[in-house]
């Protein structure tokens, strides 16, 4: 199952990982040093540039104390909330 990600919810999971960085005060530089990318991969990610990959999700979820449901719970309309939250329980549950 494949499911593309719209500008939309690029936006909203970038903004999401944005918040939880800087909640933690950490900048991007310090964010690449402890995930293994760079400040601006993570920057690209962030102001929707990107589309960030699974693998990407899990490794930056972990250098922040975090899952990466927390990242992409917020990136469903309100419409399908539920929707998102079912595709990416099943996304994780595969793993």
């Amino acid at each position: 199952m494949t499911t593309k990600l719209n500008i939309h919810a690029m936006r909203k999971i970038g903004a999401r990982l944005c918040r939880i960085r800087r909640l933690q005060r950490l900048t991007q530089e310090d964010l690449a040093q402890l995930s293994g990318y760079s400040p601006g991969y993570i920057g690209s990610v962030e102001n929707a540039r990107k589309v960030p990959s699974m693998e990407f999700l899990f490794n930056v979820a972990s250098a922040l104390g975090s899952t990466p449901s927390e990242l992409l719970i917020d990136a469903g309309s309100g419409l399908d909330r539920e929707g998102t939250k079912d595709r990416i329980k099943g996304l994780l549950d595969q793993l």
